[in-house]
């Protein structure tokens, strides 16, 4: 999205971009990845990636390629600075935060599915995360705070079910309000 405005030309037809725990400082999960993917877990990494996004398998992602896309080098080095915000656009941004230890308060931080605890354990030494993208990383713009969720359950995943403390469907009702009402208070 930030590519089509800022790249594409875009930013005269859109009114605002709000992300949600987009790793615009780029993921350190997809620097360790890079680091320690030898030839045959790429096949395996792929394959995931298929069944994840709903693709075909065997369709041959680029799974290395859209790594690459996700480095905090190429973040830092090579997208932002190509794709400077558009001054007509209002940008916001959200971030998740997820947890490992059960007895904490579910409702300030959802509990991180298993898919995501390696990601969460890179991340944790670097600070808050949602199991691929820390805080920091997804701040972009006005940031309007973090939602207690990993990043599947920010989006639904899997299977509709979200953390104890955060229902995805009305944070993004609440979201919607807020871009598009004035007086509409900010959604977390």
């Amino acid at each position: 999205a930030r590519f089509l405005i800022s790249s594409l030309g875009y930013g005269d037809r859109v009114a605002t971009l709000t992300t949600i725990s987009t790793p615009h400082l780029g993921s350190r999960v997809a620097d360790t990845a890079l680091g320690i993917l030898p030839g045959a877990a790429e096949e395996v990494l792929g394959f995931f990636v298929d069944l994840l996004v709903g693709g075909v398998v065997g369709s041959e992602q680029d799974v290395i390629g859209q790594l690459y896309q996700l480095t905090e080098e190429f973040a830092v080095g090579s997208f932002n600075p190509a794709n400077p915000d558009d001054p007509r656009v209002a940008y916001y941004s959200v971030a998740g935060v997820t947890q490992t230890n059960p007895f904490t308060n579910p409702f300030t931080r959802g509990l991180c599915d298993p898919l995501l605890l390696i990601g969460y354990l890179v991340l944790r030494p670097t600070g808050a995360n949602d199991g691929l993208v820390t805080v920091e990383s997804a701040r972009h713009g006005v940031f309007l705070g973090t939602v207690p969720a990993d990043h599947l359950d920010e989006v639904g995943q899997l299977f509709g079910s979200t953390a104890l403390g955060f229902s995805h469907r009305g944070f993004y009702r609440n979201l919607a309000r807020f871009l598009t009402d004035p007086g509409a208070p900010a959604p977390i």
